[in-house]
Formats: structure tokens, C-alpha cells, sequence
């Protein structure tokens, strides 16, 4: 470097220039210095390879000497203890956000498992966690060469919890490439989310919803009729596509009629597209629709609906609220409810 540095620059051109104006420097002396400029800015390339030689002369008459050396013999000790750190056979937690943090502190408190690992690109978490003692990475989870680098070596399961569905499918792919035979248990907001990531690689997705709906129930059951329910076979039962309601006392909805019954003017994979619900979850509600839709004719009509609130006590409605329905219902105003109506309302959604 200090060979580089020897030669002159445009800049003493400029200085000797005003030296001479002022006439603070003869003008012979003056001539003189911009010509060892010149030649020494000339030089500068050669110059530079030959600082390279003697530097890597200089270089090998010195006795070979580790980096670890210039430093603290504790800082040293520190650097191997953490570099020989490896998180074998741990849990890693992608996204460390409330649902994230639950997973930790469920698995810490309740199983004693201390090997956890989690990810987040959120600084604030992080310094949360950190703060708390919890473990977290900044980093995205997602990426197998962050987790190598972070000594994560073969997980013993992986837990996806981001908010964002292409980020959950991202981690997903990505992870399960990685390590083929890892477990992946991600988070999914509804049926359709839960068989994306199914298909993406997770081994287990649990819908919020009816993870909401076992706690809820089993929770009213244990406090008020002191019984308990079994929320696996429940949650099995709503995860196989069954549905709430999936079954009438009256015997009107059949879970395994087929789907050939389906009216070739309805195209079911187009609406499981755009409603964003499963095509379970579709057929379901098609029955349903069936089921109110007496004449087969593939609307619905006020009688019709009067009749199907006629067998149910419990909803019973006067001519003024049926027409309030009809009126919620029937987005086209011909007296009528065509299937794709009742699924626009059943969403929460204005009909189109």
C-alpha cells in the first residue's frame, strides 16, 4: 500500500500551478516537479506489482502464524466453545410471532425440551427474545444455508408458523428438499391452506378453525357437563373435509353421494378456485344447497326455504324476515337462489 500511496496526483498538478501564479515557487522548479508528477503517476502500475512481489516475499521469510494468535487466549476459548455449538436433533420454529413463541414455551415448559431453535426477520422480535431468554436467529428460517450456518445440523422436526401463506409454502418447499425425512408441522388458516401445504411437503397442517372449534368445545364440555370430548377424532373428522354439519338427523345431506350427482353447469373447480375454499368443503356446501333446493330445479325459492324452516322449530321466521333473507340471498332479484348466491352469502361476501 505504502507503494501505491509514493506516487503523486492530478491534485499537485493544481497546487503547483497556484505556487506558480503566487510565485511562491520558481517557475524552473516548478517545471521540474511536474515532471517527477508525471513520471511517478507513470510508475504507479509497476510500482504496484512490484509492492506485491515484495509483499509476498516479505511474507514468506515470516514464520507461519494462526489468526487465533493476536488474540486473548479467553476470546479464543470463546470462539471454539461456540463454533463446536451444534443444534443435533432440534426443534427449529420458523417465524417467532405469537403462535411461534407459544410452540417454544409449550414445548419448554411442558416437555423440558431445550434444543429449539427459531427464525424471524423481525428485529423486534428478536431483541424480545433475546431479552426473555428464548431462543432466536434474525434470519429466514426458510433457508437451509442460514440454518446450516446457525448450526442447526438434521433438525428433528420443523414447525412453520408465518402469517403469510406464499412464505409458509416457501419454507415448506424449500425445508422439506433439505431434509426429506424430517417431520414439518405448519400453520394453516383454512382447509384449503392446510391441503397446499400438505401438497407442498408438510407431513402435518392444522387449520385454525377447527383447532378453534375443538378447544372451544371441549373446554364448554369439561366446565359444564363436567365430560370430556375426543378433540382427536374430532379434529380428524373436521380435517377429512366433514365439516361441521356434515351429517342431518333428517337424512338430507349424504356425505357419500357422488360427485357425479354435480350438474354439469356448475363447475366446481372453478368455484373452489375463486371462493378459496376446498373442494371438500364446496361439495359440502353444494348438499347443503341441495338439500334446500327441493325440486332439484338448481334454485332455491322462498316456498322451498319456508318448507325447510317448517321442519326445524328452533327456525321458525315470519313472512318479513323470510323476505329479508330472500332478499340477502337472491343478488339478482329473480325470486330465486342459484348455488353460487348461497356461497357468496355463507362466505360473509356481497354477491357479485
Amino acid at each position: 500500500m505504502s507503494v501505491l500511496l509514493s506516487g503523486g496526483g492530478e491534485f499537485a498538478f493544481v497546487l503547483l500551478t497556484v505556487a506558480k501564479e503566487l510565485k511562491v515557487l520558481p517557475k524552473d522548479f516548478v517545471d521540474l516537479l511536474n515532471v517527477v508528477i508525471v513520471l511517478s503517476m507513470s510508475a504507479t502500475p509497476f510500482l504496484g506489482q512490484a509492492g506485491d512481489a515484495l509483499g509476498k516475499w516479505l511474507q514468506d521469510q515470516k514464520p507461519a502464524s494462526n489468526k487465533s494468535d493476536m488474540l486473548a487466549p479467553e476470546v479464543v476459548k470463546d470462539q471454539e466453545q461456540e463454533s463446536s455449538e451444534k443444534c443435533e436433533n432440534c426443534v427449529v420454529v420458523c417465524g417467532f410471532g405469537p403462535v411461534g413463541q407459544g410452540v417454544t414455551a409449550i414445548l419448554e415448559r411442558s416437555l423440558g425440551i431445550k434444543s429449539i431453535v427459531a427464525f424471524d426477520l423481525n428485529p423486534a422480535r428478536v431483541l424480545e427474545a433475546a431479552v426473555s431468554g428464548l431462543p432466536a436467529v434474525y434470519g429466514d428460517g426458510s433457508s437451509p444455508k442460514l440454518l446450516e450456518s446457525s448450526g442447526v445440523v438434521s433438525p428433528r422436526a420443523i414447525v412453520i408458523t408465518y402469517a403469510n401463506l406464499a412464505r409458509r409454502l416457501q419454507a415448506v418447499e424449500q425445508l422439506h428438499a433439505a431434509y426429506p425425512s424430517v417431520p414439518i408441522f405448519a400453520r394453516a388458516r383454512s382447509e384449503q391452506e392446510r391441503e397446499k401445504l400438505l401438497e407442498a411437503g408438510a407431513q402435518i397442517a392444522l387449520a385454525e378453525f377447527s383447532e378453534v372449534s375443538c378447544q372451544l368445545a371441549s373446554t364448554l364440555a369439561r366446565e359444564v357437563y363436567r365430560e370430556s370430548i375426543d378433540t382427536d377424532a374430532v379434529r380428524q373428522h373436521l380435517q377429512a373435509g366433514g365439516g361441521v354439519f356434515s351429517a342431518s338427523p333428517s337424512g338430507m345431506l349424504d356425505d357419500d353421494a357422488p360427485n357425479e350427482d354435480l350438474p354439469t353447469d356448475i363447475d366446481i373447480d372453478m368455484i373452489v378456485m375463486d371462493s378459496g375454499m376446498s373442494r371438500s368443503e364446496v361439495l359440502r356446501l353444494y348438499r347443503i344447497f341441495r338439500s334446500i333446493d327441493l325440486d332439484g330445479s338448481g334454485e332455491a325459492d322462498v316456498e322451498e326455504v319456508r318448507q325447510l324452516l317448517a321442519r326445524n322449530a328452533s327456525s321458525v321466521a315470519n313472512d318479513k324476515q323470510l323476505q329479508e333473507w330472500m332478499n340477502q340471498l337472491d343478488s339478482d332479484q329473480n325470486g330465486a337462489v342459484d348455488f353460487e348466491e348461497f356461497l357468496s352469502v355463507y362466505r360473509g361476501k356481497e354477491p357479485a
